[in-house]
Parts: structure tokens; sequence; C-alpha cells
């Protein structure tokens, strides 16, 4: 669902009122009930999405504004483990307000390997095994990679999101649907990319990846929101310790808060090309950029002299 903005009101609670507006039917099945049902009926028909991003295989789409906000948080140390119609902190000029269980940096590369996926066929459904989904993220097959990435399905599921951008407004799922499909002996997850997948994922709203650096850096989940946020900018905007503390929703101890950050830009720092520097108490991350950031920056270098994106 898309709306067109021109009475100049606050992002943030545009968005919070229209997630108030969202239906029920995110709490009337739920995902685990979804994820055991078998699905005998022939295979649905969908349309061909127009927009979602192509990339190469050596690299991943990840949506700006999903990296530039808290959402995919590293740092929550809350014990409420679901949010109801929450605005969550992201960068200035849009707002975000979401539904679901919290979302962590795990989860975000499960979406991103998914629209990826979809992307190749040019469809919105993705149809595979979970052995497959892991090998396609360079992950082992194990036991608990395997739980980790259903849980992280369900969660998906679960996720509804509203955007508000500059007077563009879009809500829905994230996935509309989540299904095994059993044939003969084995088994696969049919799922359906929502519409709001579109949107997050269209031109101008996405910034691909490398596959290489989010190996490098592990698990560090703080090292990887990190990474995410940098990446979506073509040159960062310097950025106070504070603000970036509350752009990745991190609400632990302020001391641990510095040596997390202390540890996250050594292991940025690590990967060849990325460098970071602090001037006048703010932060500014420098790392190599993607061809599409390339061609950005190379069509608007001349616009006021600035390519800050």
């Amino acid at each position: 669902m898309e709306y067109q903005n021109r009475s100049g009101a606050d992002p943030a609670k545009i968005a919070e009122r229209m997630a108030k507006a969202y239906s029920a039917q995110c709490s009337s099945t739920t995902a685990g009930e979804r994820l055991n049902l078998v699905v005998s009926q022939p295979e649905p028909e969908f349309a061909k999405p127009e927009l979602l991003p192509a990339c190469p295989a050596d690299r991943r789409p990840q949506s700006d504004y999903l990296t530039r906000s808290a959402l995919f948080s590293p740092g929550m140390r809350s014990n409420q483990k679901s949010l109801q119609k929450t605005s969550i902190n992201c960068l200035k000029g849009f707002g975000i307000c979401y539904t679901g269980q919290r979302l962590s940096q795990a989860d975000m590369e499960v979406l991103n390997e998914l629209v990826f996926l979809a992307s190749r066929e040019r469809l919105t459904t993705v149809k595979l095994s979970v052995g497959a989904l892991l090998k396609s993220m360079g992950r082992g097959r194990g036991s608990n990679a395997k739980d980790v990435v259903v849980r992280s399905l369900n969660k998906l599921f679960d996720a509804h999101i509203a955007v508000n951008s500059t007077g563009k407004f879009f809500e829905g799922r994230l996935l509309t649907s989540l299904f095994w499909v059993e044939e003969g002996k084995r088994n696969y997850v049919l799922l359906k990319l929502g519409s709001a997948v579109e949107k997050l994922f269209e031109p101008g709203a996405y910034t691909t990846i490398s596959v290489s650096e989010r190996a490098s850096l592990k698990n560090q989940s703080f090292a990887l929101w990190l990474h995410s946020y940098a990446s979506s900018h073509v040159s960062m905007y310097p950025i106070t310790s504070r603000r970036l503390r509350t752009l990745a929703g991190y609400d632990g101890p302020l001391s641990r808060w510095n040596a997390e950050l202390k540890r996250a830009l050594k292991l940025l720092t690590d990967l060849p090309g990325w460098s970071y520097v602090w001037r006048e108490g703010k932060l500014k991350i420098s790392h190599p950029l993607s061809s599409t950031q390339v061609k950005w920056k190379e069509k608007n270098i001349h616009r006021n002299g600035a390519v800050d994106r």
C-alpha cells in the first residue's frame, strides 16, 4: 500500500499512525503454524516484479531504509522480544514503524539472501530447501545453523513495516506467505516476498555489499551493523558516537558501547580499503565503493561540490 504525503508532518509519527491501521492478520495465523503446514495443492503463480535488484554473485542487496536504522539492531538488551507499532530509530528524513519480533543482523542476512535469490529469476517467490539457502549464504548445514535460519524465516514472516520517506509512504509484510512444500521425501520452503520488499529494494533505495567482507566479520553483530550502515553511503556524513549509538538501537552501558565501537572499527579497518577518522568528535568511515555507487558519485560530484549520501 502506498501513500503520498503533502502535509509536511513528522515522518516517524505518520508511519506510526499508518501502522495502527494494520489489521489482525499478522496474529490470526502464526508463522510457526504456517511453517509446519504441508502444501499439497499446485504452487501459485505470481506476477514478476519489475524492480527487484540484480547484483553479481559476490555481492548482496541491502535496503538503505533498513540499514540506516535500528531495525536490525545489534545491541538491544531489553527483555521485550516483540514490538507493537513501535517507532524505530533511524536517520533524519524518514520514519519507520514496526510490528513483529525483534530482528537481528542474522535476520537481515536471510532477508538479503532471499531478495538476491528472487531477483535472479525476477520473481517474488522463492522455493528451496533450508540446506540450499544455507549453501547460498556460505554457511554450514549443521542442525544449529538450520534452526537459526528457520527462526529467521518465522520472524520475517511475522514482520510488518510502515515507512515514510520524502513524501512517499508504503507498508506491508516482509513475507506474505511461508510454507513447507513436500515433494516425495524432500521438503522445501516456499515463500513469497511482500510488496513492501519491492519498495524497500527499488532503484535508489538499496546498496550492494560484499559477501566476502561480511564473511570476514563472522558473527560480530555490531561490526556487521556498522558495515551495513557505512556501506549504504557513498560518502558517509560524519556522525557523533552518541548519535551512532542511538541509530544502532544500543541500550547497554556506555562503557560497553565504547568497547564495542572500538572493536568494530578495528574489524572494519582489517578489511581491504576500509578506514576511519575522528574529527571534531565525529566519526567518518570510508570504504571501497560498489559499481553503482561509483556511477552515482560520477554523476553527482559536481552538485554543490559534495557527494555525501
